[in-house]
Order: C-alpha cells, then sequence, then structure tokens
C-alpha cells in the first residue's frame, strides 16, 4: 500500500512544475466527468440521459484538448533546448488530437453522416501526415542522435514488415469477428469512449513500475479500454485503442522511426480492441469471454513490442544477451504480461458480478433490440404489402 501511496503522490497529487501540473489536474478533471457520468446513468431520467451525456462528453472533449496542449507546450518548452527536439515531431500528433476532439463536439452539435465523413478523412490524413513527418524525423538523423542509436543498428524492412503484419492481423481479427455494419458512433458510444478513454489515460499516469527503456506496469490503466471493446464491438474498440495509443505518444514519448511509432504506440494500443473478439461467441460466462479476450490482447500487444524492442532498440542489450530477440522477448515481457494481466483479472472479476454485467451490457443490448425490432416491423409491413 505505501508503494502505491508514493505512486500516487508522485502522479496524481503531483504540481511541480507545469507538465506535472497539468497532468495532476487533466487525472482529476476525469473522475468528476466520471462521477457526473454515473450520476447520469443512474439518476438521471431516460429521456434527460441524452442531453446530459452531451453535455457531460463536449465538456470532457474540451478539457482534454486543453490538458493535451498544456502538457505538450510544457513538455516542449522544458527540453526543447536541451535535447534539440524537431517541432516536426510533435505538431502532427497535437493537430491529430486537437482535430479528434473538435470531431467528437461537430458530432454532439450535428451528428449527420457528411460530419463523419469529412472529420474521418481528415483524421486519416493527419495519421498518415504523423508517420510522414516522423520518416522525415528520422531521416534527418535527430532521432538516432537523441537514442544514441547507429543507423546500421536500426532493421526499418523488419520494422516495417511487423507493423504491416499486426495492421492486417488487427484489421481482419476486426472484420471477421465483430459483424456490425459501418461505425455508427452515436452519443452514448462517444461518451462511453470518452469517459473510459479520458479514465485509461489518467490512471496511465499511476505507474507501480516505470521501465528505463520506456514502458510501465499501471494501476489497470488499460481495463477501461478493454471494457469499452467487449460492450461496444472490436470495430469501435479498436479505433480507441488507436486513439489512446496516440495519446500515450504524447504523454510519454520514446519514438525512433515512424514504423517502430506505430508498433509500440497505436498498434500496442489497437490491441485491446481485440478484447472483444469473443463477446458474441457462444460461451455464456462473461468472465471467461473477457478472459480469453484479454489474454489475445495481452499476446498481440506484446507481439507489437516485440517487434518494436528487436528491430529498433535491439542495440541496448546489456552484455550476456546473445541474441537482440531474446533481448525483447524478456525487457518486454517484463511489464506487458503484469500490466495486462492486471487489467485482466479486474475485469474479469468485475462480470463476475451480474449487477455490473447488467449495467455494463445493457446499453448495447437496448440498442440491438431496437434495431431488431424495427427491423422485424419492417419485414412485416413488407409481407402484409405482399399480401
Amino acid at each position: 500500500m505505501s508503494l502505491l501511496a508514493s505512486k500516487a503522490t508522485q502522479y496524481v497529487f503531483n504540481f511541480d512544475g507545469a507538465d506535472n501540473t497539468a497532468r495532476s489536474i487533466f487525472f482529476w478533471i476525469v473522475v468528476a466527468f466520471i462521477v457526473a457520468a454515473a450520476i447520469c446513468a443512474f439518476v438521471i431520467k431516460d429521456e434527460k440521459q441524452k442531453k446530459i451525456a452531451k453535455i457531460i462528453l463536449f465538456s470532457l472533449a474540451t478539457s482534454v484538448c486543453i490538458s493535451i496542449i498544456a502538457t505538450f507546450l510544457a513538455f516542449y518548452g522544458k527540453e526543447a533546448k536541451e535535447l534539440d527536439l524537431l517541432p516536426l515531431l510533435y505538431t502532427p500528433l497535437i493537430v491529430f488530437c486537437v482535430l479528434l476532439v473538435s470531431a467528437v463536439i461537430a458530432i454532439l452539435v450535428r451528428p449527420s453522416k457528411t460530419v463523419k465523413i469529412v472529420f474521418g478523412v481528415l483524421l486519416a490524413a493527419s495519421l498518415i501526415a504523423v508517420v510522414i513527418c516522423l520518416s522525415i524525423y528520422y531521416e534527418s538523423g535527430t532521432s538516432l542522435k537523441l537514442n544514441w542509436i547507429e543507423a546500421e543498428n536500426v532493421d526499418v524492412v523488419g520494422l516495417w514488415i511487423g507493423a504491416a503484419l499486426l495492421t492486417a492481423g488487427i484489421i481482419l481479427a476486426s472484420i471477421f469477428t465483430d459483424k456490425t455494419k459501418g461505425l455508427d458512433f452515436d452519443v452514448k458510444p462517444l461518451t462511453y469512449a470518452g469517459v473510459l478513454g479520458g479514465l485509461s489515460l489518467a490512471l496511465s499516469y499511476v505507474r507501480i513500475v516505470k521501465m528505463p527503456m520506456g514502458g510501465s506496469i499501471t494501476l489497470a490503466s488499460v481495463l477501461p479500454i478493454m471494457l469499452y471493446a467487449y460492450i461496444f464491438g472490436t470495430k469501435k474498440g479498436v479505433i480507441l485503442g488507436v486513439i489512446m495509443g496516440i495519446l500515450q505518444a504524447i504523454q510519454d514519448p520514446w519514438i525512433l522511426h515512424p514504423a517502430q511509432f506505430l508498433l509500440d504506440y497505436p498498434l500496442a494500443f489497437a490491441s485491446f480492441g481485440l478484447t472483444g473478439c469473443f463477446t458474441k461467441t457462444k460461451i455464456k460466462n462473461h468472465s471467461v469471454k473477457f478472459l480469453l479476450g484479454g489474454i489475445l490482447a495481452g499476446v498481440v500487444r506484446f507481439v507489437s513490442h516485440f517487434f518494436a524492442g528487436a528491430f529498433a532498440f535491439g542495440s541496448f542489450a546489456p552484455e550476456g544477451f546473445d541474441s537482440i530477440y531474446v533481448y525483447s522477448l524478456a525487457y518486454n515481457s517484463a511489464y506487458v504480461f503484469p500490466d495486462t494481466a492486471i487489467s485482466v483479472a479486474v475485469g474479469a472479476v468485475l462480470f463476475l458480478s451480474k449487477s455490473f454485467t447488467k449495467v455494463a451490457l445493457t446499453t448495447h443490448s437496448k440498442k440491438k433490440t431496437e434495431e431488431e425490432k424495427a427491423n422485424t416491423e419492417s419485414v412485416s409491413d413488407g409481407e402484409n404489402a405482399v399480401e
């Protein structure tokens, strides 16, 4: 308990400097919005829930945007001169985050298909811009200098192959395990994504163990993403995971190469969306289904970090490691599996509670029931017309 208390003081009650203050304030803002969302879910009547949910999500999106920019400015202002950081590294990431928050606000104000398509295209373009800018950053040699790595020690081909394989695997898993058509982010999925995503980012600041070369064991920080994927499906879970990965890149950057960035951040966190892969299976026990999905997510996350560790940071292997693959296996196993295990265990225990399971799955099941009812009525009307 003393360890957790010291970590909480370090990351949650830390107001030493602008960057630490921004993170601590953000943590408590998220806590306040979670309490507000809980009150909305359990106290407010159904007809008013949608309006209250919009207000909560709008306020949360705005606060997240301010917190991201404040943390970035504090970090950049403090470290830029010492490390000669290029604006090229962070500017596209900030643009992506601001566009994301703007998309949420725009969809809340005018939830039309056109608005969703426009912002979807802008977000995709900004993510491509991130990769292009990181490529220029790597080719300039700055990232190599900052990470004390020689170019010949980076296996660029291996990084791109690893990123391509993981991307294809996650997309295929999403398509085959989530049969829902399209990506209809209405108010409730957006609200859940905002609150659970904010909670995930806030919990990521509470680090039980921080590894020397990146990575950490946190206080169940990925559990909210896993819960979201289990409730709303693999596709939405993967998208939330990608977003959280990019936010993590701003919070704790360790970026060498664009493919390594994809492997260590967007793809690694997108893997937690695969927790929803077993939701629609015939297994009746939700704890078992969540456990299986969580194990799959943890393994895919490990593979993603393994590729990045072996092909980008293999030269950091200390004496005694004959192979960069053994080094990457040992290093990433030390934090990926414990961190994932904490979240999987907590989630499985939560689903043992019938009350939690009912509350967690009510939103999605209600919407599905309404859609099925509408489809049934449509078919019945069609049959009557034929008769």
